[in-house]
């Protein structure tokens, strides 16, 4: 049976709990001593020096919430100075403790060597016997008498077994004259732990921890988990989103949905504020200057979810680039603006790819484009440049010029592009050029339909888009495109395939730049490209994802690639790519010269193979396929002949 003891000392404890200590206590100092400057450091050299970028970094730092005098607390260091004195208290009573840990050894306590004959025994007893002796020690103090008798109980136990032969074996044997003993655990933890007199106070705090604390985190936890997608939106947002959201949602209408998400719940409108006033007028002039539809006539949530005008405002004040000079609600206005822009990823491009809307996905991607770069619905995307007004963009369509989009302006001369902005100084043009080259842009190098392992696509097949996006050039215009169709063999591939296998080591990883956004009141992020395959003529979003099923029957059709970026106006690209899906029996016919073997029957490939052959065999009016079953079957039949023969 195993026996069970407690730390007598606490040593053991004290090496469990210096251990435990210095596990948190090293890797916490050392992020404190050295934290990862080098990467802030390297943010701010990328960071852009426009004077937009440079005007909403110190609107950032402005907007950000003050610190509270107990928030300044520095609550590490102290966690840290309490962590290191303990550990040294502990280090310090593992130095001092003393193991009194003694081996009863008989040859020892005689003074004898290992194997000693009986004789020896005899004569060592016989003189330590003199010494110790209570007999010889009566005239003694007490606790000289008190060692003596030790010391003779001991003499007389080690005779004995020296004495005994059994007894003599075991100990040698076992280290104990009795025999094998009883197998012994030690628990590292302090005996003051277990003791009768503690046991109250030990299980009132096992009860406050286990019983009550545990229970209110998970329960916290849970509620809270419950409360929100897997995305991190409320589901309350979401069950209004999908009965709001419709397949001909305009820009505006989604705007003006995006005002009711619960998020949004915890913020008060009172038109009677001043600050708020202020801004309303301000927000109403600037829409009379662009001659725009007054602000709050279209939303129709704003009489039925109390904080929907709070939102609508803040959110069009952002677009139309009023500046919000109250600090509360330049505060606001950023949570509002960062929280839409999850909003409309995660949770209205999840509902309009679920119900394979195509309109509404690129009407969605665009919203994230017109929030990033705070511009108003219908407004020239030029406006993502600086310095650019609406009386310099007029001259960008006047006459023969037809300048619509950034690519378009960079591929004007250098004279001309001059000649458009003659308005501005030598430092500003040169601050849009540097600009408008750092707007991301991508080129298709490639783009074709294909089914892995099949030369062309045949009905419900498994289809592949593949589409090889490059970061364009700044002096690129045009997106460069290569179309390969579904019946020719992409050569490229198997070159590209096998430099990659030779040169991965040697391989970098693509960084893609951080989105210009200096409107946008939050940290940078890379831009996005969203690739969707559509049919325009049905409005119907093929898959958001780069995988869809062949049409059942036989056709020819052309979809539509869109590529959008969710940070840029005026980026998009779009491709026509024609979809020709065979008749499945074409597949099977194999050319003479094909020296490839059909593929074994326990593979993938080759199970799909005798699916696709046995449904073309079943299927009626398949041209062989009753006389190739008849075939198979006296083929067996044959076989099995054969065998009988042998």
């Amino acid at each position: 049976m195993a026996k069970y003891n407690y730390d007598e000392t606490g040593a053991t404890f004290n090496y469990f709990l210096l251990s435990f200590l210095a596990i948190v206590l090293i890797p916490s100092s050392l992020s404190s001593l050295w934290p990862k400057q080098s990467n802030a450091d390297d943010h701010r050299k990328s960071q852009c020096s426009c004077s937009q970028c440079k005007k909403q970094r110190q609107l950032i730092d402005s907007i950000k919430p003050k610190l509270s005098a107990f928030s300044q607390i520095p609550f590490k260091l102290i966690f840290l100075a309490i962590g290191w004195t303990l550990l040294a208290f502990t280090a310090y009573r593992v130095a001092t403790t003393t193991f009194e840990e003694t081996i009863w050894d008989p040859y020892a306590i005689m003074n004898l060597g290992e194997g000693a004959s009986a004789q020896e025994v005899g004569k060592a007893y016989r003189t330590l016997s003199r010494t110790y002796h209570p007999d010889k020690n009566r005239n003694k103090s007490p606790e000289e008498v008190e060692i003596a008798t030790q010391k003779y109980i001991e003499l007389s136990k080690a005779y004995k077994v020296l004495t005994d032969e059994d007894a003599r074996k075991n100990w040698e044997e076992f280290g104990h004259p009795d025999g094998k003993q009883s197998f012994s655990l030690g628990i590292a933890l302090p005996t003051w732990l277990v003791e009768s007199g503690n046991r109250p106070l030990v299980l009132l705090i096992y009860a406050l921890v286990f019983g009550v604390g545990l229970p209110i985190v998970v329960a916290r936890w849970w509620y809270a988990s419950s409360a929100l997608t897997k995305d991190k939106i409320l589901v309350g947002t979401m069950g209004r989103f999908y009965a709001e959201f419709k397949d001909n949602s305009t820009s505006k209408a989604l705007l003006d949905l995006l005002t009711i998400a619960e998020e949004f719940k915890h913020l008060t409108y009172d038109p009677k504020d001043p600050a708020t006033a202020k801004l309303i007028d301000s927000v109403r002039r600037k829409l009379d200057d662009l001659k725009l539809e007054q602000w709050g006539k279209s939303n129709k949530y704003a009489n039925i979810v109390p904080y929907s005008p709070k939102v609508s405002l803040l959110l069009t004040a952002h677009l139309l680039r009023v500046q919000v000079e109250d600090a509360g609600l330049a505060s606001e206005q950023a949570f509002v603006v960062t929280k839409a822009t999850q909003l409309v990823a995660s949770g209205l491009m999840q509902i309009a790819a679920t119900r394979q809307w195509l309109n509404a996905i690129q009407t969605t991607v665009e919203i994230n484009q017109i929030i990033a770069q705070a511009i108003y619905p219908a407004q020239s995307n030029f406006l993502q440049l600086p310095y650019l007004n609406k009386d310099i963009l007029v001259h960008f369509t006047r006459g023969k010029r037809n300048v619509r989009n950034l690519g378009d302006f960079l591929a004007l001369k250098e004279d001309d592009r001059r000649g458009l902005l003659k308005a501005l100084e030598d430092n500003e043009y040169d601050e849009v050029m540097t600009v408008a080259k750092q707007i991301g842009r991508v080129k298709i190098v490639s783009s074709k339909f294909h089914v892995p392992g099949d030369k062309f696509i045949t009905p419900n097949a498994l289809v592949t888009l593949k589409v090889n996006l490059a970061l364009a050039a700044p002096d690129e215009s045009a997106a460069i495109v290569e179309k390969i169709g579904d019946d020719g063999e992409d050569k490229d591939d198997a070159v590209a395939e096998e430099a990659k296998k030779n040169e991965w080591w040697n391989r970098k990883p693509t960084s893609v730049p951080e989105a210009h956004a200096p409107l946008y009141p939050d940290e940078k992020r890379p831009a996005v490209w969203w690739v969707i395959l559509g049919n325009k003529a049905q409005n119907r979003c093929i898959r958001v994802k780069l995988q869809f099923q062949a049409p059942p029957n036989p056709t020819r059709m052309v979809l539509q690639v869109y590529i959008k970026s969710d940070a840029y106006c005026g980026t998009d690209l779009s491709l026509d790519m024609k979809l020709e899906v065979r008749p499945a029996e074409e597949l099977g016919v194999v050319d003479e010269d094909d020296d490839i073997s059909e593929p074994d029957e326990d593979t993938i490939a080759g199970q799909m193979a005798a699916l696709r052959n046995a449904g073309k065999a079943g299927a009626p009016g398949a041209p062989g396929g009753a006389a190739g079953g008849a075939g198979g079957a006296e083929e067996d039949d044959s076989d099995s002949d054969d065998d009988e023969d042998d």
